[in-house]
């Protein structure tokens, strides 16, 4: 099964370098999302925190989650 998930990754990132990738067919909903810049207009440093609760417990840091994917091997 590991080597199956290894060659899958590899696939994945040879499919990701190859320049013959059609999208003509397949629907790119980026298309449709306007974003719309509004950088933190009316707040402050000082009244900013960074503080939360997740899952009952008390973060002082914001979470940042990625995708990661270790590598094929």
């Amino acid at each position: 099964m590991r080597d199956s998930i290894n060659r899958r990754k590899i696939e994945h990132i040879e499919i990701a370098l190859s320049d013959d990738i059609d999208l003509s067919n397949n629907c790119r909903w980026f298309d449709f999302v306007r974003l719309i810049h509004n950088a933190l207009p009316d707040s402050s440093f000082e009244e900013t925190q960074l503080n939360w609760s997740f899952l009952g417990y008390e973060l002082e840091a914001p979470l940042l989650i990625e995708g990661m994917t270790g590598g094929h091997e």
